[in-house]
């Protein structure tokens, strides 16, 4: 089905007209009959998101309070702004014609913790100056009988009301939707019915997306509702470094840039995105420079900083806090 076409009907559809709806669905089933799968399921979608925007405007509320969901203050800083895949993802989002094409975007991005997935979201916001709602994993799973399906329906109706120029984030997808390979009630097996239905229910152009570290844990046939996988697994260590002196900077915390270069090249595979935020906590709470609050955080060892090649004697003395002609006269009487 040519572009032409798909706007006609899109067109036709939007005026919400009965019988230009049934003539689009007998036109989809006479697509379907013909082997045309992928432009009858892509002309019922449209079909089906008609009913759907129905009971949207059913939910609105008058002043439209969140039910479920919580609006995030989004970061000035964009620190993943040379990352290929978030260019791309931005661009499908900013060009209104693609982002059509591709209906909605349901995107699960995955890998270890630490290595800057939440970061990864905001900053997609702020390229493509979107809203930026999230959910987590906590507000939705509840022991109660029903209570996990009603808080879903609450999240889909939040969905509804705030799909435009908004993006949805469900942080810790594995504790919401786990394997129904795995031993669990009939309880949890209906509530994962009830949330990959929500997904089959999206509105053209809602953008969600999920977070997992354990993508493995993840029940398959939610697996296959995304239409978009990413992994993110690796730590950049200039983009780590660059991060932590940019937020050092703005806090007016002291440091010594090249002391603070070895410290972390000691540690770099102890890295993640999270320790930026736990050292200048530490550096404002205790008062300290960056690089003691990095010998905290890193969990570097005394015998590590004597035993270095790298660290100067005045290097040491400063990590840990004593007096270089202390340190010295110390080291020579060991």
């Amino acid at each position: 089905m040519n572009n032409t076409l798909k706007e006609i009907i899109e067109m036709a559809l939007s005026t919400n007209d009965e019988e230009a709806i049934q003539k689009v669905k007998e036109y989809a089933i006479q697509l379907r009959g013909d082997g045309n799968y992928n432009d009858a399921s892509y002309l019922l979608s449209l079909i089906g998101s008609k009913e759907t925007v129905g009971a949207a405007n059913l939910y609105k509320s008058v002043n439209n309070k969140l039910l479920i969901l919580e609006k995030e203050i989004i970061k000035e800083n964009i620190y993943n702004k040379d990352n290929e895949d978030l260019n791309k993802l931005a661009e499908i989002i900013n060009n209104k014609k693609n982002l059509r094409l591709l209906g909605n975007i349901r995107a699960i991005i995955y890998g270890k913790p630490g290595t800057g997935k939440t970061t990864f979201v905001n900053d997609l916001a702020h390229i493509t100056k979107r809203e930026l709602y999230s959910i987590n994993a906590s507000k939705l799973v509840s022991s109660l009988l029903g209570e996990s399906q009603k808080n879903i329906d609450l999240l889909f109706k939040d969905i509804l009301n705030n799909y435009k120029n908004s993006i949805f984030l469900i942080d810790e997808l594995d504790s919401v939707i786990g394997s129904r390979d795995e031993v669990m009630n009939k309880e949890y097996h209906r509530m994962i019915g009830s949330f990959n239905l929500m997904l089959d229910k999206l509105l053209p152009e809602t953008i969600i997306i999920a977070i997992t570290n354990r993508i493995d844990m993840i029940d398959k046939a939610t697996l296959r509702r995304f239409n978009i996988k990413m992994m993110l697994n690796e730590i950049n260590i200039n983009k780590f470094k660059d991060n932590l002196f940019y937020i050092a900077n703005q806090k007016n915390i002291s440091f010594d840039n090249l002391l603070v270069n070895k410290l972390i090249n000691l540690k770099t595979d102890h890295l993640n995105y999270a320790l930026i935020e736990d050292c200048i906590v530490n550096c404002l709470l205790n008062s300290v420079s960056l690089e003691q609050s990095l010998f905290k955080i890193l969990n570097i060892t005394n015998n590590e900083i004597l035993e270095s090649t790298e660290l100067s004697d005045k290097d040491k003395s400063k990590v840990l806090n004593i007096s270089y002609s202390t340190f010295r006269r110390n080291k020579w009487n060991s």
